[in-house]
C-alpha cells in the first residue's frame, strides 16, 4: 500500500528529512509553465501569502480547528 506525501522542493531539506522518516522516497517530477510576462512564476511568493492564515489557524482552539478542518479538507480534496 502506498501513501502520497505530496511534492516538496529540493531546497526544503527539513521537510524532505521529515518525510524520509516515514519511508518516503524521492522521484523527479517535471513541471510545465505558462510564462507570465515572459517569466516563470515565483511560487515562493504564492506560498508565503498563506503565512498569516497559518498563524491564525495555529492560534485557534482545537475544538474549532477540528470542526472546520473536516469541512475545509472536504472542500479542498
Amino acid at each position: 500500500q502506498k501513501f502520497n506525501l505530496g511534492i516538496t522542493g529540493r531546497s526544503n531539506l527539513g521537510l524532505l528529512e521529515f518525510k524520509s522518516r516515514f519511508g518516503a522516497t524521492t522521484k523527479d517530477v517535471n513541471f510545465y509553465y505558462y510564462l507570465l510576462r515572459g517569466k516563470i512564476p515565483e511560487y515562493e511568493q504564492y506560498y508565503a501569502s498563506y503565512t498569516s492564515l497559518k498563524v491564525l489557524w495555529s492560534k485557534l482552539p482545537k475544538i474549532i480547528t477540528s470542526k472546520l478542518g473536516h469541512k475545509i479538507n472536504g472542500w479542498i480534496c
